[in-house]
């Protein structure tokens, strides 16, 4: 499972520029998880959907829908920046 600390809430730019490096040493690859239940739970099979190879998960959101009957979804969302190999 994806290490949780490189799941990070900055923005795309702020991450590479620290990096020193420059965007297209990247592969950009969308993540997203949508799921109903426990926050941990939620954020597990988020974990699950990034790439193995990925170094960081980017520009990561996190937000609540409650629909009728109470249920709530979990929705998280990120970028995954998978280095391109030469």
């Amino acid at each position: 499972m994806f290490d949780s600390k490189k799941i990070l809430t900055c923005r795309l730019k702020d991450y590479i520029d620290s990096r020193r490096k420059e965007l297209s040493d990247y592969e950009l690859v969308g993540v997203h998880k949508s799921s109903f239940g426990h926050y941990i739970k939620s954020f597990d099979a988020f974990r699950r959907v990034i790439p193995k190879e990925a170094e960081a998960v980017v520009d990561f959101r996190y937000t609540t829908i409650t629909h009728q009957q109470n249920y709530l979804e979990q929705i998280m969302f990120g970028i995954a920046l998978v280095p391109k190999s030469d």
